[in-house]
């Protein structure tokens, strides 16, 4: 469009060259419209620069984002080994915990032993995951728990040949380990 508007002025100008000088307030004229177009063109050019350098400061804000986010992500993760592993520790041991909630379960006592008294607890642990379980009643716990307390029971309560042991009080226990 730059190029059709310049054509025309030149043409205007050559048959204002063979006109008559009396039309060079037209000349005038005509000049001043050439020099007006011209000026719009830079001011165009002008905005379209402003909308490119927005657009480039935008672009630059958006990288330092960026920038001080992988900064941020690089420092959290080159912090402090300790806690590092413990975090990996926390990890395996709720993972250890989903487990157990999924399994089926089951019943199982612990007896209490010499002088406990009601209402005391033990804890089994399976790969750091610590599972707190009442003694001197049955209690529901997941399978794996369970296997884990009767080995436990098991290997603390064996009677010497010829003894018995003494479940009398508890009907469930002496039933669990097949003890009248």
């Amino acid at each position: 469009m730059k190029s059709t508007k310049s054509e025309s002025l030149k043409k205007d100008d050559s048959e204002n060259t063979s006109q008559d000088p009396s039309q060079d307030s037209g000349a005038d004229s005509e000049e001043s419209s050439a020099t007006n177009t011209v000026l719009e063109d830079l001011v165009a050019q002008m905005a379209e620069m402003r909308e490119q350098l927005q657009e480039m400061k935008v672009s630059n804000q958006q990288k330092e984002k960026e920038i001080a986010n992988l900064k941020r992500d690089q420092s959290s993760s080159t912090h402090d080994p300790v806690q590092d592993r413990i975090n990996r520790d926390l990890e395996e041991q709720l993972e250890i915990k989903r487990i157990l909630d999924s399994e089926p379960k089951v019943s199982v006592f612990w007896p209490l032993m010499n002088g406990e008294k009601e209402g005391a607890q033990d804890m089994v642990s399976i790969n750091g995951y610590r599972y707190i379980i009442q003694k001197g009643i049955m209690v529901e716990v997941p399978k794996s728990i369970a296997e884990l307390v009767k080995q436990h029971v098991e290997s603390v309560t064996k009677v010497p040949q010829g003894h018995r042991l003494n479940l009398q009080n508890n009907k469930d226990a002496a039933r669990e380990f097949g003890v009248s």
